[in-house]
């Protein structure tokens, strides 16, 4: 049986040629958990990419986007939903999520984008 997670309640973010990542606070932590279902939604998008990173430890350096099965970083750019993306082992998946996950947004120029993020994850099976 799974469990869902939300990783980020609707929110509105306004930008000028930079990023925003999430607050430390907000972050979620894993463990116990292996296989993670992401549902993106975004409401308005101009010009904004959104990316769900994830790392091994709480330190900035280790932090990386998910990849699609090809290794390309996924980055959320258009608006409604975005499509589910699935990661387990179960599944071959070429990246599997770290212990932390968060959102980060960037853009250049003027940009805005209204979003929320819910994960599925499920406990490591028997």
């Amino acid at each position: 049986m799974s469990d869902t997670v939300c990783l980020q309640e609707w929110t509105s973010i306004l930008g000028n040629s930079n990023s925003v990542i999430q607050s430390q606070d907000k972050w979620v932590d894993l463990p116990p958990y292996q296989d993670v279902a992401l549902y993106v939604e975004i409401s308005a998008n101009s010009s904004a990419s959104l990316t769900i990173e994830t790392s091994p430890t709480r330190e900035e350096v280790f932090f990386a986007p998910l990849k699609d099965a090809l290794g390309t970083p996924i980055a959320y750019t258009g608006s409604g939903l975005q499509g589910v993306a699935v990661y387990s082992a179960a599944n071959g998946a070429a990246q599997l999520p770290a212990r932390f996950m968060r959102w980060k947004v960037s853009g250049s120029g003027s940009w805005t984008i209204g979003f929320r993020v819910w994960l599925s994850v499920q406990p490591p099976h028997p």
